[in-house]
Formats: structure tokens, sequence, C-alpha cells
């Protein structure tokens, strides 16, 4: 059985396990646009869509060693798109939101700081993934429960796995196989869009 979503998505992850696709199907069970909550969606699947792409940026920025200025400034349009993420959210609890979504983006810049000077990632990447799993409970917490927290904090961690995947290929000299981890992390935020969609709608 193929995922609904990534059909629509024309995604690449159909090879997904069974769980995962009876999530992608419960998401496709609901309406994607209805009434006033068009805007909404497509505001936040523009925004997670910028999120991979400015990504991929300060991946390669860090990976080639472009100079400090210039990473900097793909760094500072990321944390940027998460201040626009949690402010398209909204609600009374967007500052915790973003501030949980900033932490997302400097630790993973941790992680590529210390990949690009050969240090151990270990703890940084459970750090990283605590993090993913504090944005899940948020999420799950604010929303209209439509969806666990075990299901919304395996669609941040399918998120975090394909960037590091994604990342790694890059720094390894593999760009081709960058770029395909790339689109796949590209159709999945789709996916994370729709969620977060969902939830908060």
């Amino acid at each position: 059985m193929s995922c609904i979503v990534c059909k629509l998505n024309e995604a690449t992850l159909c090879s997904i396990e069974t769980p995962y696709e009876q999530f992608c199907n419960r998401i496709c069970a609901h309406t994607f646009y209805d009434g006033n909550s068009r805007d909404l969606h497509c505001l936040l699947r523009q925004l997670m869509i910028e999120h991979v792409d400015y990504t991929h940026n300060v991946i390669v920025a860090i990976a080639r060693n472009l100079s400090k200025e210039d990473t900097n400034a793909y760094i500072a349009r990321l944390l940027k798109n998460q201040e626009d993420i949690g402010n398209a959210v909204g609600g009374r609890s967007s500052k915790k939101f973003i501030k949980l979504l900033k932490e997302h983006i400097t630790q993973a810049g941790d992680i590529l700081f210390a990949v690009r000077d050969e240090k151990n990632i270990t703890e940084l990447t459970r750090k990283w993934f605590v993090n993913a799993r504090q944005i899940s409970k948020h999420l799950n917490t604010i929303g209209n429960k439509k969806f666990s927290f075990e299901e919304i904090n395996q669609a941040f961690d399918t998120h975090l796995n394909q960037t590091l995947k994604e990342a790694t290929a890059i720094f390894e000299g593999n760009m081709d196989k960058g770029i395909e981890w790339y689109d796949k992390a590209r159709n999945h935020m789709l996916t994370i869009a729709t969620v977060i969609f969902q939830l908060v709608k």
C-alpha cells in the first residue's frame, strides 16, 4: 500500500514502514483545505519548504567552508524562517514554540560545525533529538489531539534523520546523494506542514 501523502506531494518516501504509512493515511483522512484554513495550510507548506531549502544552504556553506559572513547570513535567514513558522502557528504559546524551533537550528549548526572540525557529535545529536521531542510535545499540548505525541515525534525524527543523511553525503563529497536526500527531506516536510496544520487549524 502506498502512502497517500507521498502520492499527493510527489514524494519518494513510499518505502516507509506500514505504521508510518497508516499515519500518512490518517492525515489525508481530513480535508486539506476548508474555508478560511486554506491560507494557513498554504503558508505552512511554503514555510516548511523554505526551511529545508535554507537548511540545505547552511549545510553546503559549512561543508564547503564558506566565509563566516556568508555562513552566518544563511544561518540568520534560517532562524528567521523559524520565527515565521512560529508566528504562523500563533497562539499564546508562540514564543515558546519559536524558542524551541530556534534551538532546533542552533543545535543542528553545532552538529555541522563539529563534523567540519572532525569532533564527536554523539552528545550533540542526542540533544538535537531531545529538542525534537520537546517540539513534538509542545505541538501535542497546544493541538487538538488529532495525532498522538508518538506520531508527531516520529514525523520530526524522520526529518532529523533525513537531514543527517543529506549532510553526511555532502560532507563526504557526494553531492548527488546529498541532493537525493534533500529532495526526500523536502517532500517529507510537506507532510509535517500538514500535521501542524491539522493540529492547530
